[in-house]
């Protein structure tokens, strides 16, 4: 009962019981993140091959829950390394409660799933908004584009990552404020970070 949850979302990730009502459980991370009030956008721990944790299941499908990682390293090296082994089907879980953190996930997958970027231009587009709050105009309008194709994704269940991501266990409440989120990364939407520093 510690770690239920109501599938990808409930109260935007899902806190059982036991995680919501008992302080003294959480570590001093998890209490200063709460307490801060920021929204993790990276994780605080090394990408690891979640698959190399299992000892040797023989298993058909190898099922994989993460609880509120703060970035998708550890998910994008696990779906990596599945050509160096015979390895049966993954289903990957993510628990988050942020949907900024959500929405993110979801277009860093929507990038290294694009199969109309070259190898270069994925990789530094990647590595642009993974790693940095202020954006090239290039990477800008390209993020300005990928909005509407996000959407749809979100509303419909259409576009290329309908194939790799389920998102049928959210309630609509979340996928409404994911979408909300995805509409302030139009370019016409002012941020200045300059100013904010």
């Amino acid at each position: 009962e510690c770690c239920a949850g109501e599938g990808v979302g409930g109260e935007l990730g899902g806190w059982s019981r036991f995680t919501k009502t008992d302080e003294g459980m959480k570590t001093k991370v998890q209490q200063y993140v709460e307490g801060v009030g920021g929204i993790r956008l990276w994780g605080f721990s090394p990408s690891e091959d979640l698959s190399n944790m299992v000892d040797g299941s023989k298993d058909d499908v190898l099922n994989i829950l993460s609880m509120m990682p703060g970035d998708i390293c550890s998910f994008l090296m696990t779906i990596a390394r599945r050509h160096t082994k015979k390895t049966q089907q993954i289903n990957y879980y993510i628990v988050e409660r942020q949907p900024e953190a959500l929405a993110r996930y979801i277009l860093l997958l929507s990038i290294f799933f694009d199969d109309d970027l070259g190898p270069r231009e994925c990789t530094e587009i990647f590595l642009e908004i993974y790693g940095n709050n202020m954006l090239r105009k290039q990477t800008s309008a390209f993020l300005h584009s990928k909005v509407e194709e996000l959407i749809k994704f979100l509303t419909n269940g259409e576009g290329k990552l309908a194939e790799f991501v389920d998102i049928t266990q959210m309630k609509f409440k979340e996928r409404d404020a994911i979408e909300k989120v995805f509409k302030t990364w139009y370019e016409n939407i002012e941020c200045n970070m300059e100013e904010w520093r």
